[in-house]
């Protein structure tokens, strides 16, 4: 089903849903936290990945107000309260706000990862220190 009358947003927005699941696969990587070599691999990776999600979520920003204001153009026209109005207008930017929503998410827990691994780094030295 396609969200978007426009080839070229539509083509955006399967753009970004591919770079949602490319993100969600980066920070969904077991990691074992007693091999160094791995917690800097996946550091790595989630540090590469973060600019892919920042691109994802202007990307999904942009394409989420372009649909909302082409449905308020047509919600202004009819008769019903604000209320009323504003359930239909989530109900109709349903998809790209579920996945700007998911992409904020995921860049949230990319920052907590990062901050996990790196403490497992630190602690992983100050352990190699002790030997």
């Amino acid at each position: 089903m396609r969200t978007f009358d426009d080839d070229l947003l539509e083509k955006r927005f399967s753009a970004a849903k591919e770079m949602h699941g490319a993100v969600q696969k980066v920070i969904a990587n077991k990691v074992d936290f007693t091999n160094p070599m791995s917690v800097l691999q996946q550091l790595g990776a989630i540090n590469n990945i973060a600019a892919t999600a920042a691109e994802c979520e202007a990307m999904l920003e942009f394409l989420n107000d372009k649909l909302a204001m082409k449905k308020l153009a047509v919600l202004d026209m009819e008769t019903r309260g604000a209320a009323e109005k504003r359930i239909i207008l989530n109900n109709e930017i349903g998809s790209t706000n579920f996945y700007l929503t998911m992409i904020r998410l995921l860049t949230k827990e990319a920052h907590y990862s990062s901050d996990r691994l790196r403490t497992a780094l630190s602690y992983l030295k100050t352990e190699m220190t002790h030997l």
